[in-house]
């Protein structure tokens, strides 16, 4: 999580120069070069244990890559979604969000996309880019950092933990209101009898 935050102020730092442009067009150039370099290496290599260990490091390299361009285009254009994301949501919240973002996005990797194809380097150089943006939103802030210093626990944990109470204190009251009614009908059924 440390080498991300220092990668993303390391980022930040170039989009503040005025050769942020040129950055962006070099990574632009290196995703290509990534793109066509992992299609050629499936294409052409055979399917091996040290090629795969080749393949590997390209999927990385190629993640990274695709990562640190988007990110520099969201910085670029001013879009803030993960500040929202980081806002709406306490740090225990987004960490089960992202661990199911993880499970899902791996699971379409293993059904969707198969060994020995053209595509497989650069799905999985995706798939890693995914993965590197949960990471991103994961992150703790500042303020995060201090409560779980102090051993204090999140407010929106506490509002969340009390949400989830009060509906399941309501879909009790319901059931047992269910449960009365059919009671009820079943007594005045009995009655229904007595009488005929």
């Amino acid at each position: 999580m440390k080498i991300l935050i220092e990668s993303l102020v390391g980022i930040k730092r170039k989009l503040n120069t005025k050769d942020k442009y040129l950055f962006i067009a070099q990574l632009t150039a290196l995703f290509v070069l990534s793109v066509s370099l992992n299609y050629f290496a499936d294409k052409l290599l055979p399917w091996n244990y040290v090629v795969n260990l080749l393949r590997a490091t390209m999927a990385i390299i190629g993640a990274v890559i695709t990562f640190t361009l988007t990110y520099s285009l969201f910085f670029v254009f001013g879009i803030k979604i993960e500040n929202s994301f980081l806002m709406k949501y306490s740090f225990k919240q987004r960490l089960n969000l992202c661990l199911l973002g993880y499970s899902i996005s791996a699971i379409i990797f293993m059904i969707g996309f198969y060994p020995e194809t053209s595509t497989y380097t650069t799905s999985a150089s995706f798939l890693l880019t995914i993965w590197l943006v949960l990471a991103l939103y994961i992150r703790p802030t500042i303020e995060e950092l201090q409560l779980r210093e102090a051993g204090m626990e999140d407010i929106r944990d506490i509002i969340n933990l009390k949400e989830k109470k009060e509906k399941y204190l309501e879909k009790e009251e319901r059931k047992r209101k269910e449960k009365e009614k059919k009671e009820k009908n079943k007594n005045k059924e009995k009655e229904n009898k007595k009488t005929l």
